[in-house]
C-alpha cells in the first residue's frame, strides 16, 4: 500500500493534460530545455565522455540525439550521455527546495522517448513538466537523503521515468507501477565522489537518466513494481524525510521555484564567488594575503585546497576563490576552463581558510549564507556577504540572461552561426510538430570534435 501523499501524487500525474499547464508553467519548462542544451554542449566535449560513447556507441545509429554532437544512439544510452554531460559542467539547473536536479534527469529522458516517438514539442513539455514536478516534489518531501547519498540518480529518477510513462500513454495503474520499479533500481552513489574528483559520479545522472526510459517503457510493456517500494525500503534506505509531505495539488508548482546556475561550480559555491566578486573591483588583487570563508556545513565542506581533478576543482572553494583572484575580469566561465594543477593557483588556494559558522548552518537549505573577508597586505580587511546567489527564484535570471548564458556555453558545441536559431526553436518548442525535426537541426549544428573549442 503506498501512502495517501504519494497516491494523490500520482493521481496528480496521471490525471493532469496538457491544457491543465498554465502558459507560464509551459514557458518556464522551454527555458529549462533550453539551459539543458547548452549545458549539455559543452560538457559533450569531456573527454572522457567521448571516450566512453567510442566504446559503447562507436558510429552505431539510433533514434535519439546525443546532444552536442552528430551522433545518434539507442534512446537509453542517449540519455545516460546527455545526463553525464550536465554533472561535467556543473552549470546545470536545480532546484533548491527539494535538495535536487529533476531536470538533468527527466529532459535526457523525456526528450529521447519523444524523439524515437516523434511526439509534438507540446506533448514533449507536457511529459517533461509532469516528470519535473513528480520528481521535485518527491524530492522536497523525502529529503534530505542520508548524508553519505548523492542526490544525483536517486529521487529524481523517479520523476523521469514518470515523465516517460506520461509522454507514452500511461493509464494510472502503469504510472503506479513506473513508480514503485523506479524507486527500486536507483542509483546510491556516495556523496563523497564529488570531493574525491571521480569520473564515475557523471554516470550517476546519467544511469539514472537510462533507467527512467527503461522503467518507462517497461511499465507501458507490462512490467510490475513491488509495492511500498518508496513508503518503505527507499525511506529506510536512503530518505530522512516522509512521504506524508507530499504536495500534489496543481496550484502549487514546484518548477518555478528551479534554479539557475551561472557559476561552473557546486551550488554551495555560488555565494562566496559572488560575494569575492563583489570586492574585486578597485583592488590588486595581487596585493591578497589571504581569504577566509565562512559559510554553512555544506558548503564549508568543500574545503580541499589541492583538488585531484576538474570535477573535484568545482567543489573546492579554495580553488573558486584562487580562480577568480587570479582572474577578476574574466566571465564565470573561466572557472570550467581553468586548470587546478597550475602551480600560481596551487599556492592561491593555500591562502584561502573555510570554516563552518553554525549559525549559517541553521539557515539551510532557505538560504546559503556566505561571508568572505579579503586580508590585503597593507593590513586592511575587506568583507562582504551573501546568502542567496544569482539565478535562485528568489534573485531570478531573467530570460535574456538566459539566452545570455546558452550563447555563451553552446558555442562550444554548436555552430556559432546556428545558436540563435536553436535558442528560439528550444523556446517555441511548444509549436514543434515533431520534435524529431528539432533534434536533426541539433546534430547538424553540432561542431566536429576535431574542431571544438576546447
Amino acid at each position: 500500500m503506498t501512502s495517501a501523499g504519494l497516491d494523490a501524487l500520482i493521481d496528480f500525474a496521471s490525471g493532469i493534460d496538457g491544457d491543465q499547464i498554465p502558459n507560464l508553467i509551459r514557458r518556464r519548462a522551454a527555458l529549462i530545455l533550453l539551459d539543458f542544451l547548452g549545458v549539455a554542449a559543452l560538457g559533450a566535449r569531456d573527454p572522457f565522455l567521448r571516450r566512453l560513447r567510442a566504446a559503447l556507441a562507436g558510429d552505431s545509429q539510433g533514434p535519439a540525439t546525443i546532444i552536442g554532437t552528430g551522433y545518434t544512439a539507442h534512446p537509453g544510452l542517449a540519455a545516460m550521455f546527455n545526463a553525464a554531460t550536465c554533472s561535467v559542467t556543473q552549470i546545470d539547473e536545480g532546484h533548491r527546495e527539494s535538495q535536487s536536479h529533476p531536470g538533468i534527469h527527466v529532459l535526457p529522458a523525456v526528450m529521447a522517448v519523444a524523439e524515437q516517438e516523434r511526439v509534438s514539442g507540446y506533448e514533449m513539455i507536457t511529459a517533461l513538466v509532469v516528470g519535473y514536478e513528480f520528481g521535485a516534489r518527491l524530492s522536497k518531501a523525502l529529503s534530505p537523503l542520508k548524508p553519505q547519498v548523492h542526490p544525483h540518480g536517486n529521487l529524481a529518477t523517479i520523476g523521469a521515468a514518470v515523465g516517460v510513462a506520461k509522454l507514452l500513454g500511461a493509464t494510472r495503474q502503469q504510472i503506479k507501477e513506473t513508480v514503485e520499479s523506479a524507486a527500486a533500481v536507483l542509483v546510491h552513489g556516495p556523496e563523497s565522489s564529488t570531493r574525491a574528483g571521480a569520473s564515475s559520479h557523471h554516470l550517476f545522472a546519467g544511469l539514472g537518466a537510462q533507467s527512467a526510459v527503461i522503467v518507462g517503457r517497461g511499465a507501458i510493456a507490462g512490467m510490475t513494481g513491488t509495492p511500498g517500494t518508496v513508503d518503505k525500503h527507499l525511506l529506510s534506505l536512503d530518505c530522512l524525510g516522509s512521504a506524508d509531505a507530499i504536495v500534489a495539488g496543481k496550484g502549487e508548482w514546484a518548477i518555478v521555484d528551479s534554479y539557475f546556475k551561472m557559476i561552473p561550480a557546486c551550488a554551495h559555491l555560488a555565494t562566496t564567488v559572488e560575494a569575492l566578486d563583489s570586492m574585486l573591483p578597485g583592488i590588486d588583487t595581487a596585493q591578497v594575503v589571504g581569504v577566509s570563508v565562512e559559510t554553512y556545513a555544506q558548503a564549508a565542506a568543500l574545503n580541499n585546497s589541492a583538488p585531484a581533478s576538474a570535477l573535484a576543482a568545482k567543489f573546492s572553494i579554495p580553488f573558486a576563490v584562487a580562480a577568480r583572484l587570479r582572474s577578476p575580469n574574466d566571465s564565470y566561465l573561466t572557472l570550467h576552463f581553468t586548470d587546478h594543477r597550475d602551480g600560481d593557483l596551487k599556492t592561491l588556494m593555500q591562502r584561502v581558510s573555510v570554516r563552518e559558522d553554525p549559525r549559517m548552518s541553521l539557515q539551510y537549505p532557505a538560504c546559503r549564507p556566505t561571508r568572505v573577508t579579503i586580508a590585503l597586505q597593507d593590513g586592511r580587511k575587506l568583507s562582504a556577504t551573501r546568502d542567496i546567489p544569482t539565478g535562485d527564484a528568489r534573485r531570478p535570471v531573467t530570460e535574456r540572461d538566459l539566452i545570455a548564458k546558452f550563447l555563451s556555453i553552446a558555442r562550444h558545441g554548436f555552430v556559432s552561426t546556428t545558436l540563435e536559431t536553436i535558442a528560439q526553436r528550444a523556446l517555441d518548442i511548444d509549436v514543434e510538430s515533431d520534435v524529431s525535426g528539432f533534434f536533426a537541426m541539433l546534430r547538424a549544428a553540432a561542431i566536429e570534435e576535431s574542431a571544438a573549442h576546447d
